[in-house]
């Protein structure tokens, strides 16, 4: 039976703060962390608080800066594919997603079932 509900982190550097993150959203039912290439122990963290944790699942900074896009394209691209890193994987019935900053109480989740 799969969890009835996913949340999908996509980091980039959020050492610092995603242990945190990932312990409040300890109600999901799993929760994926997907690194887009952090060079500061991101996925090592999140891994260590309990996370599933996808390595360099989306370009990072070489691959943005080869491109040449705007600061605020970088961020939506490098998300986006983040983000459909994490729904291919996810076990859950419903999939939400979370910043590395949040620390979150159980949503309701009356609409998410399979």
């Amino acid at each position: 039976m799969p969890a009835p509900l996913t949340v999908v982190i996509p980091t980039l550097n959020e050492a610092s703060q995603i242990a945190e993150c990932v312990r409040g959203l300890a109600w999901a039912g799993e929760v994926i962390v997907v690194d887009a290439g952090s060079e500061d122990g991101t996925a090592g963290a999140a891994r260590a608080a309990g996370a599933r944790v996808l390595d360099g699942a989306a370009p990072g900074i070489a691959a943005r800066r080869n491109t040449k896009p705007t600061a605020s394209s970088a961020a939506i691209c490098s998300t986006a594919t983040c983000c459909a890193a994490g729904i291919g994987v996810a076990t859950g019935s419903c999939v939400c997603f979370a910043a590395s900053v949040v620390s979150a109480a159980p949503p309701r989740t009356r609409d998410c079932k399979g």
